[in-house]
């Protein structure tokens, strides 16, 4: 076999493996858009399959800082400590200063309290099922920061709205809390029916 044939002949292979390649490719499942919900204020987001936006302005109590209390306020949460969020208007609250959440923590000598999340670190993802607002926080001389992670849990069965703590994950570091908010304005498009 001369070097011109053995050349063809890695030619034709090449080519045959390309075909193959080309062809396999077009048998693969293309995978679906990734969804988003694109950031539009402190406590909205439009969704990117066209669904609408979800805005949850109308879960929160409005208001400044010194003047607004937290839409729910110390919530129970089976890590035995409490939690205080309102969605879209910062709160005061003891240690915790123009926040979205604090944590309060009992104590037998005085509660401790910790800024769990602020409006202007607030950010939203999709976890392939549902709408995540986050929010960080820094707490202390030590800035240590702490994340908010809330499920927007869509109700479409009736108005009410539910806050629902799970607490602190102990094997995430830094500090993550996890948390749903089952109401119909955690649906997207709610706002624009209303």
């Amino acid at each position: 076999m001369t070097i011109t044939s053995i050349n063809m002949a890695s030619s034709s292979l090449r080519n045959i493996c390309f075909l193959l390649l080309v062809c396999c490719a077009s048998l693969t499942p293309t995978k679906s858009a990734e969804v988003k919900c694109t950031k539009t204020g402190p406590c909205s987001c439009e969704m990117s399959d066209g669904s609408g936006v979800i805005d949850l302005k109308r879960v929160g109590n409005a208001g400044k800082p010194m003047e607004v209390d937290a839409r729910f306020i110390h919530v129970k949460a089976v890590d035995a400590n409490s939690y205080s969020y309102n969605p879209c208007w910062s709160f005061e609250e003891v240690g915790c200063h123009s926040v979205a959440i604090c944590q309060r923590v009992p104590d037998r000598r005085a509660a401790l309290y910790f800024t769990l999340g602020t409006h202007d670190k607030s950010d939203f993802y999709h976890n392939g099922t549902h709408v995540i607002l986050t929010y960080e926080g820094l707490t202390g001389t030590s800035q240590v920061v702490r994340t908010s992670h809330i499920t927007l849990v869509c109700n479409k069965e009736n108005d009410d709205t539910l806050f629902i703590p799970y607490g602190e994950d102990p094997w995430v570091k830094p500090l993550h809390y996890y948390y749903d908010l089952i109401s119909p304005h955690s649906c997207p498009g709610k706002h624009e029916e209303t």
